[in-house]
């Protein structure tokens, strides 16, 4: 009789080690697939910021409140228009009064406040238009600003400016990439 409760020992410790050890390794595995899948969305973010490539390539001052700019996208990254709110546009300038600006601008389709950006058009390879994924400028609330395609970027200052002193851009997609340019 001693030998069966012995069995009845051994076999009920034996399944609650084996119970336990299953516990154990997925509280083990657990950490490690939530690991991964943050590493996962950190190496995205990395690749689509390695293979984006964005430049200001003309500031042209057109009046004493309006600059026209030209932003390329030569990387290999579609951003999406309706992320424009995302896209940040800074500007450094200096007014007529000597008094030096620098502000991030919002992106306003009318143009209607002093202080604002839109998107006038887009050029593919330097001709107007697209070739695939349309943007609708200046709302951007549909498409894709693809690469080898350009902005044109129209924007509305707050104070008057100085036009024998640089006008500077800095330009950043949403995930990441920045350009900077200057008006001579």
């Amino acid at each position: 009789m001693a030998s069966l409760g012995m069995v009845a020992v051994a076999l009920i410790t034996g399944s609650l080690l084996l119970a336990s050890l299953a516990l154990l390794s997925s509280w083990a595995v657990e950490p490690a697939v939530a690991l991964h899948e943050s590493v996962d969305r950190w190496y995205g973010r990395a690749l689509s910021l390695r293979l984006t490539k964005v430049t200001v390539d003309n500031v042209t001052l057109v009046d004493e409140d309006t600059v026209v700019v030209r932003v390329a996208n030569s990387g290999q990254v579609s951003l999406r228009a309706s992320e424009r709110q995302l896209f940040d546009l800074i500007v450094r300038y200096t007014d007529v009064d000597g008094n030096v600006h620098i502000a991030r601008l919002p992106y306003d389709p009318q143009l209607s406040l002093p202080g604002s950006w839109r998107v006038e058009k887009v050029y593919t390879n330097g001709a107007p238009g697209e070739a695939i994924n349309p943007m609708d400028p200046p709302y951007l609330t549909r498409g894709m600003w693809d690469p080898m395609e350009e902005l044109e970027l129209t924007i509305y200052t707050s104070h008057a400016i100085n036009s024998s002193q640089p006008f500077v851009v800095v330009f950043s997609t949403p995930n990441g990439c920045v350009a900077m340019g200057a008006s001579a």
